[in-house]
């Protein structure tokens, strides 16, 4: 379910406002890279390309440092979306579904960031699965 845009922002505000450290812009890794690699998919909630309370939970989940709870988190909420976005029960509003798409599609951009350690990884090559 969509938020709306100032209850979102709203959201983050506290949020920022929550972290101990002066820095003007939103931490959500402690892992510079990683943090860096998240803020863009925050980014896209205003045009609904990502949810906020999904992807802050997704921010929550991954290790600073660590590839691999990197790309799993951001897969398994990808996947999960793109259950939701299938689900003909749920298809009863278009607007809803497309953002759904949305969504999803830059929730499997941010699983791949990182992923380029093993070539052979048919996430990397295998084209979409249906």
């Amino acid at each position: 379910m969509k938020m709306s845009p100032v209850f979102a922002g709203v959201a983050l505000a506290r949020l920022c406002h929550a972290q101990s450290n002066e820095s003007p812009v939103l931490v959500l890794s402690s892992d510079d890279s990683f943090n860096f690699d998240i803020l863009p998919g925050m980014g896209q909630i205003a045009n609904d390309g990502a949810d906020t309370v999904p992807s802050l939970a997704v921010a929550k989940k991954i290790i600073p440092g660590n590839w691999t709870t990197y790309i799993g988190a951001w897969f398994e909420l990808a996947n999960a979306t793109k259950a939701q976005a299938m689900n003909q029960e749920l298809a009863y509003d278009p607007i809803n579904v497309r953002a759904t798409w949305f969504s999803l599609s830059d929730y499997f951009r941010r699983a791949d960031a990182y992923n380029r350690e093993d070539w052979d990884d048919p996430r990397i090559n295998g084209g979409p699965r249906r």
